[in-house]
Order: structure tokens, then C-alpha cells, then sequence
């Protein structure tokens, strides 16, 4: 079954519910190794989980971001943002919050990787643990 909030669009939530008593089920994943009419939850979510957003849900802005270096040229991920996403063009600090922010960077940690510093590991500081398979 697919679940939205009221007035929520965009993916919803997969939840394995008995058709007779609408209580949560247990088996689904056995059953769509076994069955091969049932659907596996991710091919459930993606073929009808998905609600069209209105256009005034849309989104409207957009910031993307590339670096390299993260840890050195701005420090932290904050102030990346502080001085892309949210400054005018002359730097300025703006009010306006984009409604999306794609950050694209490698070699988070490089000034900690360098032979001159302690070495210690920045990488969580700037990714949730479980953000990477």
C-alpha cells in the first residue's frame, strides 16, 4: 500500500498491510520472493507510489554547487552555502532560501589528508552516516 500526507505530493511511503485487516503485514517481502505477481517494495514504490505535485508545489529554485576541496577553500558546508546558495551576486547575505540545493565536491577532507596536519577524519561532519551505501 502507498501512503500520502494531505496535500503531499512527490514519493510516498510503502507500507506492507493484511488486505482483511488492514493491520501492518510481515511477510511481504517473502511473499514477492515467492509470488511473482506480488511486487518487490522498491518496484512497488517506483511503478505506483508516485503523486504529481500541483503546480504550486513546484519547485521554483534551484541552487547547484560544485567544489573541490570543500575543506579548504570554504570550510565547511555552511559557509559554502552562506556564500553560494543564499548571498547575492556580490555576496551579500539574501532572506530567499531555494526550494532545492545539489552540492557536487570531492576530496572533502583533503587539508586533513596532507602531511602537516593531525589527519583526523571531517568526512561525517559534512555526510550522514548512512547517506553512502
Amino acid at each position: 500500500q502507498c501512503e500520502h500526507e494531505e496535500h503531499q505530493c512527490g514519493w510516498g511511503l510503502v507500507t506492507c498491510k493484511d488486505l482483511q485487516t488492514q493491520r501492518p503485514g510481515q511477510l511481504c517481502g517473502q511473499r514477492a520472493a515467492l509470488d511473482d505477481e506480488f511486487p518487490f517494495r522498491e518496484h512497488f514504490l517506483f511503478e505506483s507510489c508516485f503523486k504529481q505535485c500541483e503546480q504550486s508545489q513546484a519547485l521554483r529554485t534551484m541552487c547547484a554547487v560544485t567544489t573541490n576541496h570543500l575543506d579548504e577553500q570554504y570550510g565547511s558546508l555552511e559557509k559554502l552555502f552562506q556564500k553560494t546558495c543564499i548571498s547575492d551576486e556580490k555576496g551579500r547575505p539574501e532572506a530567499k532560501l531555494p526550494d532545492l540545493v545539489v552540492v557536487m565536491t570531492q576530496e572533502l577532507n583533503h587539508a586533513n589528508g596532507m602531511p602537516f596536519t593531525t589527519g583526523h577524519n571531517d568526512f561525517p561532519t559534512y555526510v550522514a552516516n548512512d547517506s553512502l551505501p
